[in-house]
């Protein structure tokens, strides 16, 4: 069974569109692990999440666009205002 899982295992490479939703994915849930009560908004709470996965990524792939973060911050808002009441 294992074996067919990796014989089935794409191997192409990814589109940039493809990379851009993986990318808001991970940096969705890398902030999630960020939010705290010290953040008085979601502009303040993703300026830190920005800065500090610039400096926990190190590959081309994972750097974000502002087209990434716009699309993260969506998502992001409804867990900030739920975790950070």
């Amino acid at each position: 069974m294992g074996y067919a899982v990796i014989k089935n295992k794409q191997t192409s490479t990814p589109t940039p569109k493809q990379i851009q939703y993986a990318t808001v994915e991970r940096f969705v849930e890398f902030a999630e692990t960020l939010v705290s009560d010290d953040y008085k908004n979601l502009e303040e709470f993703l300026a830190d999440a920005k800065k500090q996965w610039a400096e926990f990524v190190e590959f081309e792939e994972g750097k974000l666009t502002d087209e990434i973060v716009a699309a993260a911050a969506s998502q992001l808002e409804h867990f900030f205002k739920n975790e950070n009441v």
